[in-house]
């Protein structure tokens, strides 16, 4: 009930006690809120809206000076007819439903909790009587998504507000976090100064120490407009991603928020990661952004840090550019106009396939003749994409050295002294030295890497067949894992013990195996008991428990399986 008082610093007098107000919700006009300057395409999509200016309403109060309630009201529904099942469907929900999907939020319902608590049997379905003819519906048939949606993010924005004002909200959490042991940069970005520009970063505990661990390779993921700034500017989310080198599984190591588009808040970011976090990748892979890729340079001078571009941007920026610069004048016909696409993209993918800089640089001759006539889109990939082909061609010297069978790799590699000698992939009568330095390898003196100080394929066909572990001044591949032997443990016994493990490792997954669970799940009454998600949850177990095996019994080393 809501109660109507007094103003103390005025002098009007309520002629009521209290007053109650109900209206339809079809009452009143629609009002486009949204950006006019906003293009059609940008513009968000709304669904039609139910005001349509319907006049009924009740209006309850009660005078002063009287017990009796007056009661005035519009019983007429004008425009729509809300007994309609259209009525039904789009009429917004009482507050009573809102009022229980935020207590089943507050009580820890996700989404899919919600939708399995309010999915209806035929049975109820039946009972329900919901035919076109029916004058009312169940209120879980009229809670959507985005019913639920509204109620999660009502439930998120509570819980994540420390303080009114925005600005006070993130001081208080930035306090919390430092409590917590996080790394925290938040300060105005260098060179955006004039223009409002602001830095924040963030980085756990636990991402701190994966950061040295799997830092090596890492993904940088950017979002636009995540959300708006206390100007109501747009915001933009970068993640720092990695993956585990044996499951596979990714993670964030960081996070950044910044207001500004250029690459000055990367390159603040990446500084203070590297000095708070010792980050100093080897690979970074990006969404083939110049910006990017000038962020990370300006960040780490005095590194060689290899860039690469993310496939699937890399085919959207070249889908996008072919409708705009293929032209096919001579041909009318929709499907050879699409034949030729085709060819083109076969073409693009060969080119991006290329093994060595001698192919790469055949292909590319090749398709300059096949598609002489398309002279715009030639110009687009000699402007835009042949000067940064080390990004995104696939000019890997590590298939070399994986493709090579272990044994003749084995042959290829001889020690003498301080240094290792190792044959050349292409001419057997060559050989070049690879230095080593307290078990770690340093350089080698082929001319892939003298000229790029990239990892080249002598030196992955090294750490494949040996012991030893590639050195970099940033970042240190971890030699192939071993048991460090004893000095007072005779190596028969090491061999013993390891032979122990096998043999109960081996027994576990037969036991596993011979289990009589598997074979009750034939029972459809079992089977229902069982969710997709954990069967799913389960062949990965299995899948990397696989690949675990294979790893310790080939005896791989940890940076093996790539990513």
């Amino acid at each position: 009930m809501l109660l109507v008082c007094l103003d103390p610093t005025s002098n009007r007098r309520s002629k009521v006690v209290w007053s109650k107000y109900f209206i339809c919700d079809h009452a009143g006009k629609y009002r486009d809120q949204r950006d006019a300057n906003l293009s059609p395409r940008k513009r968000r999509n709304r669904a039609e809206s139910i005001k349509c200016e319907c006049s009924a309403s009740i209006y309850a109060c009660q005078p002063f000076g009287t017990d009796a309630v007056d009661i005035i009201y519009k019983w007429q529904h004008t425009v729509h007819d809300p007994a309609s099942l259209k009525d039904l469907q789009t009429s917004r929900n009482p507050n009573e439903v809102r009022t229980w999907l935020d207590e089943r939020v507050c009580q820890g319902f996700d989404q899919k909790a919600l939708k399995a608590m309010l999915r209806m049997t035929p049975d109820q379905l039946r009972e329900a009587s919901i035919t076109p003819d029916a004058e009312r519906l169940p209120f879980s048939i009229k809670i959507g998504p985005m019913d639920m949606y509204n109620a999660v993010r009502r439930k998120v924005d509570v819980d994540t507000r420390l303080a009114p004002e925005l600005g006070e909200s993130i001081g208080a959490w930035i306090e919390r976090l430092k409590e917590d042991g996080w790394s925290i940069l938040y300060d105005k970005t260098p060179g955006e100064e004039a223009h409002g520009g602001w830095t924040l970063g963030l980085c756990s505990p636990w991402q701190k120490e994966l950061i040295l661990e799997y830092g090596d390779t890492v993904c940088l993921d950017s979002t636009h407009s995540t959300c708006r700034g206390e100007a109501a500017e747009k915001v933009f989310l970068t993640t720092v991603l990695a993956r585990d080198h044996v499951t596979g599984r990714g993670a964030p190591r960081a996070f950044m928020l910044t207001n500004k588009e250029s690459h000055c808040p990367l390159q603040h970011f990446l500084e203070w990661l590297r000095m708070d976090s010792q980050f100093a990748p080897e690979t970074i892979m990006i969404d083939c952004s110049d910006t990017e890729a000038l962020a990370i340079e300006k960040a780490f001078p005095d590194l060689v840090i290899r860039i690469l571009y993310c496939y699937w941007h890399l085919w959207q920026a070249w889908d996008k550019a072919m409708k705009d610069k293929l032209h096919f004048k001579h041909m009318r016909d929709k499907d050879d106009r699409a034949e030729s696409v085709k060819e083109v993209r076969e073409s693009l993918a060969k080119l991006l396939q290329s093994e060595t800089a001698a192919d790469f640089n055949n292909q590319w001759l090749l398709m300059q003749e096949d598609f002489a006539d398309q002279k715009a889109w030639i110009k687009y990939m000699i402007s835009e994409w042949i000067p940064k082909r080390e990004r995104w061609a696939e000019l890997d010297a590590k298939k070399l050295a994986d493709a090579l069978p272990f044994e003749q790799g084995s042959s290829w590699v001889t020690e003498s002294g301080s240094s290792l000698q190792i044959r050349s992939f292409t001419n057997e009568k060559r050989s070049y030295t690879i230095v080593l330095t307290d078990y770690k390898i340093m350089s080698c003196d082929c001319p892939a890497y003298t000229k790029s100080l990239f990892t080249c394929k002598h030196m992955f066909l090294t750490i494949r067949v040996t012991e030893y572990g590639i050195f970099l001044p940033h970042a240190v591949i971890p030699a192939r894992r071993r048991l460090d032997i004893d000095e007072e443990e005779a190596i028969d016994s090491q061999r013993a013990h390891k032979r122990r493990l096998i043999g109960k490792s081996r027994e576990g997954i037969s036991v596993l195996e011979a289990a009589d669970y598997w074979v009750k799940t034939d029972l459809d009454e079992a089977l229902d008991r069982i969710s997709r998600e954990d069967l799913t949850r389960l062949l990965g177990a299995v899948d990397t428990l696989n690949h675990l095996a294979r790893d310790i019994m080939l005896a791989r080393p940890d940076n093996a399986t790539q990513w």
